[in-house]
């Protein structure tokens, strides 16, 4: 089984679990132009990767922007998969094997997923490192909306106040809201004023927001 080219235009990060035919399939879908599938069936178990792209063809990956606070976590959690992670997986590797018939061996099964799991995982920080552009939340305008700013709006549709603040893709978190630069309201957000009004296509129909306040 080998890598697939599809294409990928939603902004939302997404976890499912699909089962299709006497295939399970963990779709894990994060805001990067890479992407992992791994696919079990009950005689063959395989891991391929897909890489998903907002445009059709090949992409690079663009420039990754990152607090510094961001860039040190993605830094501590390389360093700790090179030097422990790949040891304790392969490991587990190593003490599966004993089990006997690797056909029959749910526990390798398992392992050498976790194994790809942990590499795909190295790839992805690492490119994100690579491409990584540091936000200086020093140097931040308070009178024009840019990657990093914190910013208070009025939700028209719900008559409500609501801070946000624009963070790179990678650091992401709605709980906190903190949304992507690249998501639909991040993007109409970026470049505007206090008192602007910007609209954000969603399923029931356009919602409207007011600049109230861009924090310093």
């Amino acid at each position: 089984m080998g890598g697939v080219s599809l294409t990928y235009d939603e902004p939302h990060c997404i976890i499912r679990t699909l089962f299709i035919d006497n295939y399970k399939v963990y779709l894990i879908v994060r805001q990067l132009p890479l992407y992992t599938i791994i696919v079990n069936s009950g005689t063959q178990k395989e891991a391929f990767f897909c890489f998903l792209n907002t445009s059709r063809g090949e992409k690079t990956m663009a420039e990754i922007y990152l607090t510094q606070e961001g860039y040190d976590k993605l830094q501590k959690r390389l360093d700790y998969l090179l030097a422990h992670g790949r040891k304790e997986i392969a490991e587990k590797i190593k003490i599966a094997r004993e089990f006997g018939d690797l056909s029959e061996n749910a526990e390798y099964d398992a392992a050498k997923e976790e194994q790809v799991f942990i590499e795909q995982e190295i790839k992805e920080i690492d490119e994100k490192l690579r491409h990584a552009v540091i936000i200086d939340e020093s140097a931040l305008d308070a009178s024009v909306i840019s990657v990093g700013s914190t910013v208070t709006v009025y939700d028209r549709e719900f008559e409500e106040e609501i801070v946000y603040r624009i963070v790179g893709t990678s650091e992401t978190d709605l709980t906190s809201n903190k949304i992507s630069n690249e998501s639909p309201l991040g993007k109409s957000l970026l470049g505007k004023k206090k008192g602007d009004v910007v609209s954000v296509k969603s399923p029931q129909g356009e919602i409207h927001f007011q600049i109230l306040k861009i924090h310093a």
